[in-house]
């Protein structure tokens, strides 16, 4: 496969996150906070991925702490016409090692 290309029905590369995906993650914060039981006072979305079905799936990786402390959380962004809200696809996972856009980059430019 070559760099840049994707698989039909399938996620997009991962990619630096835009200010539309950090405006969704901050619209479903409340849901993971109280998923996790846990709330954050640093919560910023670092990279993302995302898969075009009837709406948008999208798995972001957000910054929750110091360090290497970074949740990952399934969206799903339904269509505008359907007037319904982002929510959560499944429970939150904390892992120090999701994925970060410098190393799907850098795993692309690998032949």
């Amino acid at each position: 496969m070559e760099q840049g290309q994707c698989i039909v029905g399938g996620y997009d590369a991962v990619q630096a996150v835009t200010e539309e995906v950090q405006d969704l993650a901050q619209k479903v914060k409340l849901q993971v906070e109280k998923k996790v039981c846990r709330k954050f006072e640093t919560y910023h979305a670092i990279s993302y991925c995302s898969q075009v079905v009837a709406g948008t799936n999208l798995s972001i990786k957000i910054v929750v702490g110091p360090g290497d402390d970074y949740i990952h959380v399934d969206v799903y962004k339904p269509l505008p016409c359907s007037g319904e809200q982002p929510f959560l696809l499944s429970s939150p996972k904390f892992h120090p090692q999701c994925f970060t856009y410098s190393t799907a980059v850098a795993s692309q430019n690998v032949e």
